[in-house]
């Protein structure tokens, strides 16, 4: 008897076992595929490298005529609330009101296109930002790193006060966050969406 109770017992826990590993199984899936690839960034003041990523996001448009990039279109939606940092108070932060506004623009738009080559696999384009509402042009230099699928990677400069991002920059203050933050991408496209 004592042996069929702990026998009952014992599956019982193996079973809440592998409910719970085959559910963070599904959680970490989930998570790996939420995103193509990597959306990073990079901004400073004279202390501090903030180094942060946004683990959600996904293309909403490709058009690539022919494979011709030059004449392509793509676009991309961030999940603001998604932000992650190498500190933890600074990731809380970026969500605030202040900062990225996760509560009131839950997401951010970017559509790339007018792409021009500069070289053997490297090229220039426009990229159109939303970010809390505001819409920007900015440049961005892009290089193909491979296809089937397309693979890329590239880097953009946004003037983070462009689009309300915290205060203003004050250079006598080393804690003042500068206004030039690098957006950086590694990502593998899909052939169209």
């Amino acid at each position: 008897m004592g042996l069929a109770r702990f026998s009952k017992q014992a599956w019982i826990v193996a079973v809440a076992a592998a409910a719970i590993l085959a559910s963070g199984a599904a959680l970490f899936a989930a998570e790996a595929a939420a995103s193509p690839g990597k959306l990073g960034f990079k901004a400073q003041n004279k202390v501090f490298k903030a180094d942060g990523e946004f683990k959600s996001w996904r293309f909403t448009k490709v058009d690539i005529p022919d494979g011709n990039i030059e004449k392509g279109t793509v676009e991309i939606e961030v999940d603001i609330a998604s932000v992650s940092t190498n500190a933890d108070k600074l990731t809380e932060h970026l969500k605030q009101n202040d900062m990225l506004d996760a509560a009131k623009f839950p997401k951010a738009t970017i559509k790339i296109h007018s792409a021009k080559k500069t070289g053997e696999d490297s090229y220039e384009a426009t990229a159109d930002l939303t970010l809390r509402g505001v819409t920007k042009s900015i440049p961005v230099k892009f290089k193909t790193l491979g296809q089937s699928p397309l693979r890329i990677e590239g880097e953009a400069v946004v003037n983070r006060l462009d689009f309300g991002v915290y205060k203003p920059y004050d250079a006598s203050d080393e804690r003042s966050v500068e206004p030039s933050v690098a957006i950086l991408i590694s990502a593998a496209v899909p052939e169209k969406i």
